[in-house]
């Protein structure tokens, strides 16, 4: 349990990590795109780094003029100027529909992609279950239910037919559901554990 307790960081420490802003982490915990997945002594919400990170890298924004220009900087070229900027982005509206389509097929695939890696996330902590799983414990559950109720006469008609008196009568029918209703407890418990 420590090496995943060691897989755990602070918003800030998560923000340094990834390269981003610790409003860009604030902004993606509010939206809950980024969910904490434990909290120190103190309060200070901890999260999975890897799936945090892998989160972060999926949502990061496709600017690719700020990205070009990011590259010519790091290999000592020369950053477009506003100008070239202006001239570009004229092209782009006077006909280049595709660059624009392709980079929104782009974001919605790194959208798909948050949202399922968030999904993972929740799915590892708990948070999320299958509706597959949701089904199976209901028709579990209600096999327990009718079959408690629908053995009740069996257990009871005997000892009823002896019986002439209400509060009698009410007492062992309030017994046996209590019965019924600890049981069926328990059996919740077994299949919430499972």
């Amino acid at each position: 349990m420590s090496d995943k307790k060691q897989n755990f960081v602070s918003a800030s420490e998560l923000s340094r990590r990834a390269g981003v802003t610790k409003q860009t982490v604030s902004r993606k915990i509010k939206n809950k795109i980024l969910l904490p997945v434990a909290s120190t002594e103190s309060g200070r919400l901890l999260f999975d780094l890897e799936s945090s990170l892998k989160i972060l890298e999926e949502q990061k924004p496709f600017n690719d003029d700020q990205s070009n220009q990011q590259l010519l900087l790091n290999r000592g070229g020369r950053p477009k100027q506003s100008d070239d900027l202006t001239d570009d982005l004229q092209h782009s509206q006077n006909g280049n529909d595709a660059v624009v389509r392709f980079n929104n097929a782009r974001a919605a695939k790194a959208e798909y992609q948050a949202a399922l890696a968030k999904l993972e996330v929740e799915q590892r902590y708990g948070t999320v279950v299958s509706v597959e799983s949701v089904r199976q414990q209901g028709s579990e559950l209600g096999s327990v239910v009718v079959n408690a109720l629908t053995n009740l006469p069996d257990r009871l008609s005997d000892e009823l037919a002896t019986l002439d008196d209400s509060r009698k009568i009410h007492k062992l029918l309030t017994t046996e559901l209590n019965l019924i209703i600890i049981d069926i407890r328990q059996k919740l418990g077994i299949l919430d554990s499972e």
